[in-house]
């Protein structure tokens, strides 16, 4: 079966089409399939425009007509990274500027292929079109408001060469009196960008902890960063801030991953009162930047008990975290949880609730919204 397509194809696609009965064509409870003469010769299925570069506001536009009202299912498939975009409805034709986001919980990849596939209600086959997108970078959420959402990416997880500090939470401890424990970052199951991180491990010291992934410096989230544009704003309550994680159960059912975010209370002893002494004092001496101090900031947590299987994505209000105990290093300036102040992020592997147990999970893309939970289709 062959579609009508005016741009040709930058690669030659390989579709293995699928035969499914009528009651598998049924498209939802509205269905309505095409009548009983309908040519599927006529319908079009194209792509204007090959590429999406979203950085230069290059985007594909994509059209289907196959002239009479039928219920129908057109999707956006990435050939790597398993995301895929879905348009359902009931109409003659079909038409969208595609600008790279998915449906499903997986992300399109920069530099894959995406293939674009129509199934219309009555007819056996998919139609696939000749022409596929070449994804030359993918949606970028960062700094990004969408549907009243702003979002923040703190970090990726994603540690190819190229992209190796491109985001802060990168310092590793780990308990020496633990076995097995693992923190690495691994293109298995990476849900967005090119890895992801593992974290495993064996509470043999029995304590509860593993270990730990965070910035390396107090002012790390802010250090780039201008008075005129933080990642968090001023003036936001607690609950309406949320950080969003995607986390894979791996089936260790002893297994807890803690969120842990830091704040500058102090720098060197003084006080800091405003969001221009934050930035000066993270700024001055430029390389002079300080470890963060769990004797005279505070530190906030979350424990999330991983008891599920495969990727899941968890959005925690900060209003929901609890102080870290000041005897376990942090927790220690004025006690009182203040947005602004976030200057530095981690997470935790841990055997909790209960202590000397097998742990296991995947972590990927950490990010930190306002006006909402993360909503990333």
């Amino acid at each position: 079966m062959k579609s009508l397509i005016k741009n040709k194809c930058l690669m030659i696609l390989v579709f293995a089409g699928f035969i499914s009965s009528c009651e598998q064509d049924q498209l939802g409870p509205d269905n309505k399939s095409v009548s009983k003469n309908f040519d599927v010769s006529k319908v079009t299925l194209e792509t204007d425009g090959s590429n999406l570069i979203n950085r230069i506001n290059v985007a594909p536009f994509i059209s289907a007509d196959w002239g009479e009202e039928a219920s129908y299912e057109l999707s956006i498939r990435g050939i790597q990274s398993g995301a895929v975009k879905t348009y359902k409805g009931m109409a003659s034709k079909f038409d969208t500027l595609w600008i790279g986001l998915s449906s499903n919980k997986y992300f399109f990849k920069e530099t894959e292929y995406a293939s674009v596939h129509l199934k219309l209600s009555g007819v056996e086959q998919e139609i696939v079109s000749e022409d596929t997108i070449y994804i030359k970078d993918a949606f970028d959420f960062n700094g990004q408001t969408i549907h009243g959402i702003k979002y923040y990416v703190a970090e990726t997880f994603d540690k190819s060469e190229e992209n190796i500090t491109a985001y802060p939470v990168q310092t590793i401890a780990d308990d020496k009196k633990d076995k097995d424990v693992v923190f690495t970052f691994t293109e298995d199951l990476a849900i967005e960008g090119s890895t992801c991180l593992l974290m495993s491990g064996y509470d043999f010291s029995g304590n509860g902890w593993n270990g730990d992934i965070t910035t390396k410096y107090s002012g790390d989230l802010l250090t780039n960063a201008s008075t005129d544009d933080y990642p968090i704003d001023s003036g936001i309550d607690p609950s309406d801030l949320f950080f969003n994680i995607f986390i894979y159960g791996a089936g260790a059912q002893g297994t807890t991953v803690t969120i842990q975010t830091y704040e500058i209370d102090k720098g060197d002893s003084l006080d800091i009162n405003s969001r221009k002494e934050i930035n000066d004092w993270i700024i001055a001496g430029n390389e002079n930047q300080s470890l963060y101090d769990g004797s005279i900031n505070d530190a906030w947590l979350f424990d999330v008990q991983v008891k599920w299987e495969g990727w899941k994505l968890v959005s925690i209000p900060y209003s929901e975290f609890r102080a870290k105990n000041s005897m376990t290093g942090g927790g220690n300036g004025d006690r009182v949880k203040e947005s602004h102040r976030i200057s530095g992020l981690g997470v935790s592997l841990q055997s909790y609730p209960t202590a000397g147990l097998k742990t296991k999970a995947y972590v990927d893309f950490f990010t930190i919204t306002t006006g909402g939970k993360a909503n990333y289709n």
